[in-house]
């Protein structure tokens, strides 16, 4: 698991040109970012957050957790971090098939030449350098280095210069007054939160597995979380083109959950755990509407959290007792003697040897 895994109560949005004295991350997104996040890892770690996030286990074995990650780049998350800022100025769509330009903005107090080690331990590292700023470029194009031990950049590589760009004063920050910006002007005390416009090119066609979500008819998305050691609260708004648009997204949305719920149920196979897990996590989503807005809460308390987790652990470990396994439904068995289609028996020799494989989802 990566680094933008630690990717959102805001410091101030102050914008405007690129300063070096600039005590906000925000301060460097680029002013044509068309979606921009927010993280405070202080708040994060004066909760115990941090530690939570840092220990989560990767999806793969030979992977390492991000607290290895950060800790070979000289990095104590608790003390050296302040605060994050995702953003970006291109989606990644099929129809265009154009890359998403983006990145992640880390303000704190790093160690260059530690970084760069921790960085070069990549595969294929290669060095370069922009505007007088050292910075490591990956096999995949994209960039990460070190602006005077105060800003730490993970980016593709034309975000990335572009962020260079703001820091060193030779290319506009995102105003403050921008309509990304004003979004989140009342998300004051808001753990992390992001915004973005939805363009043409970002949307998906229709899935008529989903009555009424129309993803033609978003044009706004805006995700802010509270987390705190007893309680998280998560929040979504979603700006649609008219309130009928709004009504239809909410009822698709209700939808959508009950036929999740009803998956679960299934795969479960009448396991008490998981289904008193997921019909109290249900239970607290709500989705509204109200004039062009499609709303959705969520609120966790710290035991519901636990329960989530240890349900997340009993479906990737094991089939549950008596239900089907998710992991199955896919392509059938390459081998098929018995000419099934690879259900019920090959399924029950597979689900031993492909236990260990399934990635959470």
């Amino acid at each position: 698991m990566g680094i933008v895994v630690l990717v959102i109560a805001i410091a101030g949005l102050a914008a405007g040109c690129g300063s070096k004295k600039a005590a906000n991350p925000l301060d460097y997104v680029p002013a044509d970012a068309k979606g921009v996040g927010f993280i405070d890892f202080q708040q994060l770690a004066r909760e115990g957050m941090i530690d939570k996030i840092l220990d989560l286990k990767p999806d793969k074995p030979d992977d390492k957790n991000p607290r290895e990650t950060l800790a070979e780049m000289g990095i104590d998350a608790n003390k050296d971090l302040v605060a994050g800022a995702i953003g970006f100025t291109e989606f990644k769509s099929q129809q265009s098939k154009a890359d998403t330009s983006g990145g992640l903005i880390l303000l704190g107090t790093f160690k260059p030449d530690t970084v760069y080690e921790g960085l070069k331990k990549d595969e294929n590292p290669k060095e370069i350098t922009y505007k007088n700023h050292k910075l490591i470029q990956k096999e995949d194009g994209s960039i990460a280095g070190v602006l005077d031990g105060k800003v730490l950049l993970f980016a593709s590589e034309a975000y990335g210069k572009q962020v260079i760009d703001v820091y060193t004063g030779a290319a506009a920050a995102l105003p403050k007054n921008s309509p990304l910006l004003a979004r989140v002007k009342d998300k004051q005390g808001a753990s992390l939160w992001f915004t973005a416009d939805v363009p043409p090119q970002g949307q998906a066609e229709p899935n008529p597995m989903l009555p009424g979500i129309d993803p033609s008819k978003i044009k706004t998305f805006t995700f802010w979380l509270t987390a705190a050691s007893e309680a998280t609260d998560v929040h979504a708004s979603i700006g649609c083109t008219d309130p009928p648009a709004a009504e239809s997204l909410k009822t698709g949305l209700q939808g959508a959950v009950g036929m999740l719920s009803g998956m679960v149920m299934m795969f479960s196979g009448g396991d008490p755990e998981i289904s008193q897990t997921f019909t109290e996590l249900t239970q607290n989503i709500k989705i509204n509407a109200a004039g062009a807005n499609t709303t959705v809460d969520l609120a966790l308390d710290s035991q519901l959290i636990d329960k989530l987790k240890a349900v997340a652990a009993k479906m990737k470990s094991q089939t549950p007792p008596g239900g089907m396994d998710p992991r199955e439904f896919g392509e059938p068995d390459e081998e098929d003697d018995d000419g099934d289609g690879g259900d019920v028996e090959d399924a029950e020799d597979d689900g031993v040897d492909d236990a260990g494989e399934a990635e959470e989802q």
